[in-house]
């Protein structure tokens, strides 16, 4: 049977044991909270990096498709001209054919 002071040492080092168990559980969260905020920094700077790199990648698009829509328009109306260019005015066409529209009228 145990005498008074060894109840009293088996409590204190029972107690002993859950403070160290507390501390060893406190730094194992803390590790754990660790890792996971290095875990979402390395994630957040990939992320970054990739979301940079699609941006950058988008826009030299955008500028060449903006460019190349830009130089078939310029063809286009260049082309249109010089069509109106080449056709052969006609006066005395366009003269009867406004008379004929102006007296059926």
């Amino acid at each position: 049977m145990l005498n008074n002071e060894d109840e009293i040492n088996t409590i204190d080092h029972l107690l002993q044991v859950e403070r160290n168990a507390s501390g060893l559980i406190d730094d194992a969260k803390k590790e754990a909270e660790n890792r996971i905020q290095e875990a979402k920094n390395k994630y957040n700077a990939e992320f970054k990096k990739k979301y940079d790199a699609f941006i950058k990648e988008s826009e030299l698009k955008y500028q060449k498709d903006i460019e190349e829509i830009n130089i078939k328009h310029n063809n286009s109306i260049q082309d249109f001209e010089n069509q109106l260019k080449a056709e052969e005015i006609n006066k005395s066409k366009f003269n009867s054919y406004l008379k004929q529209i102006i007296t059926t009228n």
